[in-house]
C-alpha cells in the first residue's frame, strides 16, 4: 500500500466519524448526502495525491494514484460511517448538534434547535 493510499484510508475513517457529519444535514435526502460524501472524497483524495507528489499526468501512474486515493477515501468513509460512526451514534449526534434549522426530536416529539 502506498503512502497516498494509507493516508486516504486514515482520512476516510476520521472524516466519516468527525468531518462529514458536520457537513451533512440530517434532513437532506439520502442522494444529496451521498453526493456530498463523493465530492468530499474527490477533494480529499486529490489533495492527498497532490501532497505526496503523485499528480503527474505524463504517465498513467498519476491518474491511477488519483483514482486510488479518491476511491480509498470514499469506500473507507462509507464503511466507517455505516459500520462504526452510525452504529455507535457518534455521527447522528454530531449531525444533530451541527444541523441548520430545527429538527423534530423523535424521543419527545418536541422541536429541537
Amino acid at each position: 500500500m502506498s503512502d497516498v493510499e494509507t493516508w486516504s484510508l486514515v482520512v476516510g475513517f476520521l472524516s466519516a466519524t468527525f468531518v462529514i457529519p458536520v457537513l451533512q444535514q440530517p434532513r437532506w435526502p439520502t442522494r444529496r448526502r451521498a453526493w456530498l460524501t463523493f465530492a468530499y472524497a474527490v477533494l480529499v483524495g486529490g489533495a492527498a495525491s497532490w501532497y505526496f507528489g503523485e499528480l503527474d499526468f505524463t504517465t498513467l501512474d498519476g491518474p491511477r494514484s488519483l483514482v486510488a486515493a479518491i476511491l480509498t477515501v470514499f469506500v473507507s468513509a462509507i464503511a466507517t460511517y455505516k459500520g462504526f460512526a452510525k452504529e455507535t451514534n457518534i455521527a447522528p449526534l454530531i449531525e444533530k448538534a451541527t444541523s441548520a434549522g430545527k429538527l423534530a426530536d423523535e424521543t419527545k416529539g418536541e422541536v429541537a434547535t
